[in-house]
Order: structure tokens, then sequence, then C-alpha cells
């Protein structure tokens, strides 16, 4: 696992134990999926994102309708005799681009304190990954023209 500021990234190539996420509280999580996970890993991970204080799924790659169903039910399951679930949201971006995605996700930096970059079933995409997020820019197509949203004053 490696810190930067407010981004970590880990890479979860088996079905192996889930690393500790230490001090990463009220989070946001993109899921990077590039393999099809058994759905009975998918219910472990997202308990254990849900548990280590994740407030945001975002679910983006292959099979990501899946993990965004199986992330909700484990909300759902896990928040039921609370109201703590009303404060997690899910997504799944089977139509946006990464660039997209990585945009929004850094939106979510004014809400939420951390980024958690999920890589499952892919490893050593963490340089390409903070490139393409340090130039991520929220972009709104009006009219036909595209034009790059400041990252601040769009509320979550």
């Amino acid at each position: 696992m490696v810190v930067d500021n407010m981004i970590k990234y880990v890479s979860l190539i088996d079905q192996g134990d889930l690393p500790k996420l230490g001090d990463l509280k009220s989070f946001t999580c993109i899921i990077l999926i590039g393999e099809s996970t058994p759905v009975a890993h998918q219910l472990e991970i997202c308990k254990w994102l849900v548990d280590s204080g994740c407030k945001w799924i975002m679910a983006f790659g292959q099979d990501c309708e899946i993990w965004h169903d199986t992330s909700c039910s484990v909300v759902a399951d896990m928040t039921s005799d609370t109201t703590a679930g009303q404060n997690i949201m899910t997504t799944s971006h089977r139509d946006q681009t990464i660039d997209e995605v990585l945009a929004l996700a850094k939106l979510s930096m004014q809400k939420f304190d951390n980024i958690l970059m999920l890589d499952v079933g892919e490893d050593g995409n963490q340089d390409m990954l903070q490139t393409l997020f340090d130039e991520a820019q929220i972009k709104s197509t009006t009219g036909g023209h595209t034009r790059v949203m400041p990252n601040y004053g769009i509320a979550l």
C-alpha cells in the first residue's frame, strides 16, 4: 500500500487477506475492476470498505454493475439497524471514462478526507492513475461545447 497525501493505492491481484487501511477514514473508494471477481469475494471487499470508513464506493471497469449491486446489498445489510447507511453512496460508472471517474472522485475530496484507488485484478497502475488523477478536471457539456468546471463550488 502506498500513501500520497490524501490518496492511497491498493492492488488486489488475488483473493488473499485484505490489508489494513490504517488511519484512512471517511473516504471515497474507486474500485478499478480489471477481471471478473467471484461475488463472495466482492461481498468481502465491500464489507471491508464499509467497515474501514468508506463513504462512497465508485465501481468502474469490468462487471461494475455487479459490483454496484453487491456494494448496495452490503450497505443495506450492514446499516439496516442504524442510520449510518444514509451516509454511504454507491455508484456504477459503466458509461464514463477513467478520466471522468477520477475527476468525480477528486471533487469528492471537498466532502470526504481521502481517496482509495482499489485496483482489483491488476497491479502496477499506480503511477498512471496518479497522473490521470492529478490532471482530472470536472467537465460539463452544454450546447455541444465542453467547458472545464472548477473543482470548487459544486455541492455533492
